[in-house]
Formats: structure tokens, C-alpha cells, sequence
């Protein structure tokens, strides 16, 4: 196999694995204290109280006493024994859930086959369409995030709009290598908010997650920005000057991001296949923001020069 085939693959299957610790990484912004159970890489039965938070990677756990915190299960099954109940929220990544009914967990799930909650317990102040129904709300949180896309990536095009067409233009001019650096920049921001959670004590761990998280943000932001310019110009983009001074919409670097967002919002309200292509557009956005230093163009690290004579 080619050695740049092997470091494809080594790449993407790095970035997948990364996808499944992202979530509880960021979520759980902590060191974990004596109160906590964590376990990597084999099954468990847990027969003792825990105080604290459950975390089993790559691994099954069968609960068979309370859990007063939260209960995360990446890579692996969860079972709920009769009479027991977790008070915290329920996240399980990769694998299935057994014994989970609406009664038994205090906080939320997250979980294939999850019940719904009951009415009285869940609070909640929207009609009862959305809360019986999670189609409703996951077509009202995915509106009401193209609702504050809209507003940010029309700022951000009005002030920034030269850097915004030259990261565009990187996506168009070298999209696999701009897809492999998100690739490669999602998986570091993974592993590092892994080993700044739990692996650093909380004082030093936490400020830098911080700073890591916002970070990330404003790449993803600025990138999926571009990413939206790309879209609309590939689309509805002309490179033929006196056609471009005929129009009268779709002409400039905020329509372009317009009706590029417009395209993937609408794409992203399909089940499923929607998230991924939202997911790839983002770690697309990323890989942009690196490649061009939010659209500067400037290297990241000072070059080397040679001295005069």
C-alpha cells in the first residue's frame, strides 16, 4: 500500500474514533475526582454506589447500584438492572441500552431507543407536539440554529469579506487537503481536551480548556463561513466580469455566503444524511481556517531569514 494511502486511512480513522470522545470531552470539562468511576477497554459490573460520574470507554458496564452523577458509555453497551437508578444524564455512543425506562434516570438521555420522558418530569414549558415528538425538536433546534447562522456569518462577511473569498478559494483550489487538515485539527482539539479534562489538574486543565474551546469555536465559525462562500460561489458563482455586472443578486461576498448557508441549512434538515454533511462541512471549515490563518495567509510560525551581508 502507498505510504501516503496508509496516511490517509491512519488519518481518517483517527478523526472517526476522535468523533465518538468529542461530545463527553468538551461536556465534562473536570478532572476526575475519588468520587468518579472510570474504566477503559474492558467490560464492567458495577456492584458498588458510585458518588460521583460513571465513564466506561470501549467497554460495557451492567449498573447493579445507584449512580448519583452522570453515566457516559462510549465504544460499548449499557444495562440498567431492576431497581436502580442514575440521578445524573445518560449518554451512550456505540452501543445499546438495556433496562433504561423513563423513570429510573434523574437527569437527560442521550441513547438509542431512549423513552421519552414523562411530562411531569421533564418540565418543560413547549407544547406537547415538540415534547412527544423528537422530529419536532430536532427541526426546531436545527432551525433556530440556521436562524443564528444567518445573523453571525452576515456580520462576520461584512467586516471580514477579503479574508472570507480567499479562504474560499483555498477550499475550491485544494478541497482533499483543506479536508484533511480539519481531519487532522478536529482529532488534536479532541486529544487535547481528553488530556486537559482529565489528565491535568483542574486549575491548570480548565483555563486551558477554555482557552482550547473558544479556540475551536472561532474556527469553526469563520471556517464553516467560508465553507458557505464556497458553496454559493461553486453554485451560483460566475468568473465572466460583464455577466457579474448584469446581475443584480446573487453578486458579492455575502450573497455567496447567503445562498451557500441556505443550500447546507436546507440539506442539513435531512435525517441523518444531514448531520453528516453539516459534520463534513464543518471539519472542512476547520481544516480552512487552519490552512489560511482565518483567511491571512500569514504562516503560524515565524520563517526563518537570512541575514543581509
Amino acid at each position: 500500500m502507498p505510504r501516503n494511502t496508509i496516511g490517509r486511512f491512519l488519518v481518517v480513522a483517527l478523526a472517526f474514533c476522535a468523533l465518538a470522545l468529542l461530545f463527553p470531552s468538551l461536556g465534562m470539562a473536570r478532572t476526575m475526582s475519588d468520587d468518579d468511576f472510570f474504566v477503559f477497554g474492558r467490560d464492567t459490573v458495577l456492584n458498588r454506589v458510585v458518588a460521583g460520574d460513571v465513564v466506561i470507554v470501549s467497554g460495557s458496564v451492567d449498573l447493579r447500584a445507584p449512580v448519583h452523577g452522570d453515566v457516559v458509555v462510549l465504544g460499548g453497551n449499557l444495562k440498567i438492572a431492576p431497581g436502580v437508578r442514575v440521578d445524573g444524564d445518560v449518554l451512550v455512543m456505540g452501543g445499546s441500552v438495556a433496562g433504561l425506562t423513563s423513570y429510573n434516570v434523574g437527569g437527560d438521555v442521550y441513547a438509542p431507543g431512549a423513552p421519552a420522558r414523562p411530562p411531569e418530569q421533564s418540565g418543560s414549558s413547549l407544547p406537547a407536539a415538540f415534547t412527544r415528538n423528537p422530529a419536532f425538536m430536532t427541526l426546531g433546534v436545527k432551525l433556530i440554529l440556521l436562524l443564528f447562522w444567518l445573523i453571525v456569518a452576515t456580520l462576520v462577511t461584512m467586516f471580514a469579506g477579503k479574508e472570507i473569498r480567499g479562504s474560499s478559494l483555498e477550499i475550491r483550489a485544494v478541497p482533499l487537503q483543506v479536508v484533511t487538515l480539519g481531519l487532522v485539527g478536529f482529532t488534536s482539539f479532541v486529544l487535547s481536551a481528553i488530556i486537559l479534562s482529565y489528565l491535568i489538574p483542574y486549575f491548570v486543565g480548565i483555563p486551558l480548556l477554555v482557552v482550547l474551546g473558544a479556540f475551536a469555536a472561532l474556527a469553526k465559525i469563520y471556517g464553516l463561513i467560508a465553507v458557505f462562500h464556497a458553496v454559493g460561489q461553486k453554485l451560483f458563482g460566475t468568473q465572466d466580469r460583464e455577466e457579474l455586472l448584469r446581475r443584480r443578486v446573487f453578486r458579492g461576498d455575502l450573497a455567496m455566503v447567503l445562498s451557500g448557508l441556505i443550500v447546507l441549512g436546507l440539506l442539513h434538515l435531512i435525517p441523518i444524511l444531514g448531520n453528516l454533511i453539516w459534520m463534513m462541512a464543518s471539519v472542512t471549515g476547520i481544516g480552512t481556517s487552519l490552512s489560511t490563518r482565518f483567511g491571512r495567509r500569514e504562516p503560524w510560525f515565524l520563517t526563518a531569514r537570512h541575514a543581509d551581508a
